[in-house]
Order: structure tokens, then sequence, then C-alpha cells
């Protein structure tokens, strides 16, 4: 999919990378919890709890790289006028595109005040944990004030972002080879317990 898409597969790797401690939090304890014995892979012993840790940390990847491909080859916009055509709530639409929005703005914000603590502090050393409270209060206070400014903006503009309103999409081949394979994909999971196979593929491998 990536390689129909035509994404950097190096990108979206070292993005993907990015929220590895997530998932390595998820499963860490598995291999202390469970120690059951599984076999042994390059005379290395192997327990329940390691397969266990791994596939947490396979799945989250491949979750979140399906993710950010998805959102590079189809970008947010339409993402969001599809989720209403399908019926999402309207509530949640307009969170998420406002929450993409401006999560970058809201970066930029933290910078800047980082920045004009530095700058008074004459140097670049890290922020002292006593000064993140106050940090975090201004930053709020300003995230309020620019909520309520978007607020009234789309009340004039009607209650509407027109960036999101529903549209005719185009279909390509691409999309509609792109639908056949996720049917696809989509009946061989109903019909075969794909992964039992895989388990017991990697179990054969092991012993």
């Amino acid at each position: 999919v990536i390689r129909m898409a035509g994404l950097p597969l190096g990108y979206l790797l070292k993005r993907t990378l990015w929220l590895l401690p997530v998932a390595v939090m998820i499963g860490i304890f598995n291999p202390l919890v469970d120690r059951t014995p599984a076999g042994e892979w390059f005379g290395i012993p192997v327990t329940q709890g390691i397969i266990s840790f791994i596939s947490i940390i396979l799945r989250c990847m491949l979750t979140i790289l399906g993710a950010f491909t998805l959102l590079a080859s189809t970008g947010f916009a339409p993402l969001c006028r599809g989720l209403r055509q399908l019926g999402a709530p309207r509530i949640l639409i307009t969170l998420l595109a406002f929450l993409y929005r401006y999560a970058f703005i809201l970066m930029d914000e933290f910078q800047n005040m980082l920045m004009a603590f530095r700058s008074r502090r004459g140097g670049s050393g890290s922020v002292p944990l006593s000064t993140w409270g106050a940090m975090t209060g201004q930053l709020l206070l300003r995230t309020f004030g620019r909520a309520e400014r978007i607020y009234q903006a789309v009340l004039c503009r009607g209650g509407e972002d027109p960036e999101f309103v529903s549209a005719p999409g185009v279909i390509t081949m691409r999309g509609v080879a792109g639908g056949i394979l996720f049917c696809a994909l989509v009946i061989l999971f109903r019909c075969f317990n794909v992964t039992m196979l895989a388990g017991q593929c990697a179990r054969s491998l092991l012993s």
C-alpha cells in the first residue's frame, strides 16, 4: 500500500518509531509475568512472555504505520468528509479537525514560551520542575483564549467549517484496487484464523 501511494517508507518508519516507547510500556511486563518456555531461537531460550511482548510491539507499530499511511495518502480533510458520510457524530469530526489543525499552533506557542524563558535566564539549559507548573498554566490560559476566538469565528461562518463540508469524491483505479485488496484481506481474516496459523508457524520455527 505504501508503494502504491508513492510514500517514503523510511520517513514513515522514522515517525512510527517515535511511538515505540508507548508499545514497549504496554507489554514490558509480559516477559516477567509469563515465563512459560516456548523453545529456543538461535540457541537463546524464548518464553511465552517474550513472544507476546514482541507481538504487542509489532501490532502496535503496524497499526500506527497503517494510520500514518492512511493519513498521508488520503489527507485529513477527505478523511473527515468520509467519516461524516459514514455517519460519524458531527461533534467528533469537529473536535478531530480542530485538534489536527491547532495542535501545531499549540506546539509553536509552547516553543515560544520556552524560548522566552531561556532568553530571560540567559542560557539554554533545562527548565526546572518548579517552573513547569506556571508555564503549563500560562499555556492553558492561552489555549482558552484561542479556543474562544475560534468558537466566535466558527459562529460568524454559520457554525460550519467550510473545509470539511461533504463533497463528492473522485473514484480512481488506484482507489478501486485498494478497496478490492482491503475486502480480500477482510474475507481472508474472516474465513481463516490467520493469527493462529502464524503462531503455529512461529512455534514450529522455534522448536
